[in-house]
C-alpha cells in the first residue's frame, strides 16, 4: 500500500491567497483615507477663504456705516 504524503503546499496557497487579498484592501483602505484627507484640506480652504470674504464684505459695511454718520 502507497503511504500517503500530506505536504502544506495547499495550506500555504490559501494563506498567501489571503494574504494578498488583505494587502489590497489594505491598500483601498489607504487611498480613501487619502482622498477624504484631501478633501477635508479642500473644504479648510474654502472656509478659510469664505470667512476672509465674509470679513471683507462686512468691513466695507461698516466703514460705510461709519461714514454715513459722520
Amino acid at each position: 500500500m502507497k503511504k500517503f504524503k500530506f505536504t502544506l503546499e495547499g495550506a500555504l496557497k490559501l494563506r498567501k491567497f489571503k494574504e494578498q487579498k488583505i494587502k489590497i484592501e489594505i491598500g483601498n483602505v489607504v487611498k480613501r483615507m487619502e482622498w477624504i484627507k484631501q478633501e477635508m484640506l479642500r473644504a479648510d480652504q474654502d472656509i478659510v477663504s469664505y470667512y476672509d470674504e465674509q470679513k471683507r464684505m462686512f468691513s466695507g459695511v461698516i466703514a460705510e456705516i461709519g461714514r454715513a454718520h459722520v
